[in-house]
């Protein structure tokens, strides 16, 4: 099976080499350096009070700290990169041996998930840049341009003060445009990931169904059971090297729902922001679900265990149904949490709860008015209007 990875082709996926001399690499490390420092300016900001509201540049801080470290950690996966290859690569090969063969191949199934990573990234990328390049237009609602054009005025107010280095501020503004892209980059790769895995799942439970109700020897369930035990050791492999940015992610999903959440008591108009928690929760809920169908597809065989007839019940099938039942196969974030059907009911319960709590004593009712948007939008259009007069 050949992989085409950066360009090398090659059967032995042991041949991938991670290398920092690349413009990727380059691009990434200075993504970071420069939300680092946008960080603490941000912190200092809020240690000086100089926005007034430390709310808002808490939530910058937030917005921009969790991309920055999920590129740190994702330059850490992509070391580990052709290790997490070769595990699929030798699953693949031991679906093969089963007679277990996929609807389609390995590598084309990488092409069009990638293709489609890459069609979305593309599409979100160009989505917030024109938000952010006509959020001065009068035509355009003043709560879209509140809550995507905060980062570029905040840079742009930064460095308007300073002879000739608009250039400056701009260049920083486009770089900022790349950070809301960053953790919808990541969150891909997780789903690519982890959707190949249950996939492998998938297939190890469509084997055992062929063989419901029928005699079986012991020498069978000693293989299915070894192969169960290798797809156990991918999804331990995969959380060894992917159990940090599953927690940045799930982090900066439930950071960014509490940010709505806080809108509802700062915003006049409450049928944005209830759209936009709506938006918020699905796409939280979708990568949360994908999470969790490894743990769940893991404990699907325990019906075909179950019924193995008495004349082919034996120490392997035993054995079989101990380890499905006492293993936990599940992805965690940073081992603090396994991510499962259960853990996703329990997550969606408490925002459910606290979101009617707060609707149920009347906040958004008594507290509706109090900061005007509009506001802001002079100040945006005052900003530019300065800057590019400069």
């Amino acid at each position: 099976m050949k992989l085409k990875v950066l360009g090398i082709r090659h059967c032995d996926s042991s041949k991938l080499k991670f290398t920092w001399k690349s413009m990727t690499t380059f691009y990434s490390l200075i993504i970071v350096l420069v939300g680092i420092g946008l960080c603490c300016h941000y912190f200092i900001a809020i240690i000086i009070k100089e926005n007034g509201n430390p709310m808002d540049s808490l939530r910058r801080n937030f917005f921009i700290l969790l991309p920055t470290l999920s590129i740190v950690i994702s330059i850490r996966v992509a070391r580990s990169w052709p290790t997490l290859i070769y595990q699929f690569e030798r699953i693949e090969r031991k679906m093969y041996t089963l007679s277990i063969k996929s609807h389609l191949p390995f590598k084309l199934k990488i092409y069009i998930l990638l293709s489609i990573l890459i069609y979305l990234s593309i599409l979100t990328y160009f989505y917030v840049s024109v938000v952010s390049l006509i959020k001065t237009c009068d035509a355009l609602n003043p709560h879209m341009a509140t809550v995507y054009g905060l980062q570029v005025v905040h840079l742009i107010k930064l460095n308007i003060e300073l002879p000739g280095v608009t250039w400056y501020a701009m260049s920083l503004a486009a770089i900022c445009i790349v950070f809301p892209t960053i953790i919808i980059q990541v969150e891909g790769i997780l789903i690519i990931l982890i959707s190949i895995t249950t996939q492998y799942f998938k297939q190890f439970n469509k084997k055992l169904e062929l063989v419901k109700f029928r005699k079986t020897s012991s020498y069978f369930w000693r293989n299915m059971r070894e192969s169960y035990n290798e797809l156990s050791h991918l999804v331990i492999t995969l959380d060894q090297h992917l159990c940090i940015l599953v927690f940045l992610v799930v982090s900066f999903s439930f950071g960014n729902t509490f940010f709505v959440l806080y809108m509802f008591l700062t915003y006049p108009d409450s049928k944005y922001v209830l759209f936009l928690l709506c938006i918020v929760l699905g796409k939280m809920g979708f990568f949360l679900v994908i999470m969790a169908s490894v743990n769940y597809e893991s404990k699907q065989m325990l019906s075909v265990l179950y019924s193995v007839p008495n004349n082919s019940y034996n120490i392997e099938v035993e054995r079989f149904i101990r380890q499905v039942h006492f293993q936990k196969v599940a992805i965690s974030g940073c081992r603090l949490f396994n991510i499962d059907r259960e853990f996703v009911v329990t997550v969606f319960e408490s925002i459910i709860t606290y979101t009617l709590i707060a609707f149920q004593f009347g906040i958004v009712s008594d507290l509706k008015g109090r900061n005007n948007p509009s506001d802001l939008c002079i100040e945006v259009k005052k900003v530019f209007n300065d800057t590019l007069k400069s």
